[in-house]
C-alpha cells in the first residue's frame, strides 16, 4: 500500500492541542481516527484550505493587512507564536496573552495566540483562563473538558518542548472579516517520518467581544474537525516579511 503524508489536528491546539497545539503531522496508509497527539489523517472541512482564494492583497471584499512589524517570539515548550507592537497581544502575564487590535491583524494574531493557548499539553495554568475567558460558542464546555482531561497540570519546564514544537507555524490566511467577526486559516507545515513536507490548515473563527477578539471553539470542542491538509499553500501570507 502506497504510505502518504497525513496530518493530524489534535487540540490547537495544537499540539495536543492541538494543532497539537495541536497539530502533529505523520504518515499513514489509511484513514482510521485515532485520538489527539497522535499520528491520523484529519478530514477536510468545508472552507479548508483545499479551497483556492486569491492572494490576500488582491481578494475582492477583504481588507489589505500590513504586517510589517509582526515578529515571532519564543513560547512554553519550544513554540514560536506571532507578536506586533500595534496590534498585540499588548497583554502577556503569566504565560497568557490578550489585548488584541480591533482589525483585521490583531484578529489573524489573536486567532494564533489564543487557539495555541487551549492545549492541553501547555498545563492547566494556561489552558484554563485561557479557554474560560477568551473562547466562546457553545462548544466551548467541550474543548474545556477535554482539555482537563487530556491535560497536563503545570506549564513545560525551561527547555521543555512539547509535541508539534518541531512543525512550522507558516502563514494564515483572512477568509471573511467584518468588524466583530473573522474567519482566518492559519498554515503549519512539519517533515513527515518519511521525508515529506507535510502542510496543514487550521481554521479559527473569532467574534469581537468586550473590547477584544474571542476565539469561537470548534465544532464538538475539538480542533480537528477546524482542520485538514493544505494542499494549495499559495494562498497564503507569511506572518513576518
Amino acid at each position: 500500500m502506497t504510505r502518504r503524508p497525513a496530518v493530524v489536528v489534535g487540540a490547537i491546539v495544537v499540539l495536543a492541542v492541538g494543532i497539537l497545539v495541536g497539530v502533529v503531522i505523520g504518515s499513514r496508509g489509511d484513514d482510521t481516527p485515532v485520538p489527539p497527539g497522535t499520528r491520523a489523517t484529519a478530514a477536510v472541512v468545508p472552507g479548508s484550505a483545499t479551497a483556492s482564494l486569491p492572494a490576500q492583497e488582491t481578494t475582492s471584499g477583504l481588507p489589505s493587512i500590513d504586517n510589517r512589524d509582526v515578529e515571532m517570539y519564543d513560547y512554553l515548550g519550544g513554540l514560536r507564536l506571532p507578536r506586533s507592537p500595534t496590534a498585540g497581544p499588548r497583554t502577556m502575564e503569566g504565560d497568557l496573552a490578550s489585548g488584541f487590535a480591533h482589525s483585521p491583524l490583531g484578529a489573524v494574531l489573536a486567532a494564533v495566540n489564543i487557539a495555541y493557548r487551549t492545549a492541553p499539553n501547555l498545563g492547566a495554568p494556561v489552558y484554563e483562563p485561557t479557554i474560560s475567558s477568551q473562547v466562546v460558542g457553545v462548544d466551548k464546555p467541550a474543548l474545556l473538558a477535554a482539555a482537563r482531561r487530556d491535560g497536563s497540570s503545570s506549564v513545560p519546564k525551561p527547555g521543555q518542548r512539547i509535541a508539534g514544537s518541531d512543525s512550522s507555524l507558516d502563514g494564515w490566511r483572512v477568509d471573511s472579516y467584518s468588524p466583530d467577526q473573522v474567519t482566518m486559516h492559519y498554515l503549519i507545515s512539519q517533515v513527515s517520518e518519511n521525508g515529506d513536507l507535510v502542510s496543514a490548515a487550521v481554521q479559527v473563527d473569532l467574534r469581537w467581544i468586550d473590547d477584544d477578539w474571542r476565539v469561537i471553539a470548534p465544532a464538538g470542542g475539538d480542533w480537528a474537525s477546524a482542520g485538514g491538509p493544505a494542499r494549495d499553500t499559495s494562498t497564503y501570507l507569511p506572518f513576518t516579511r
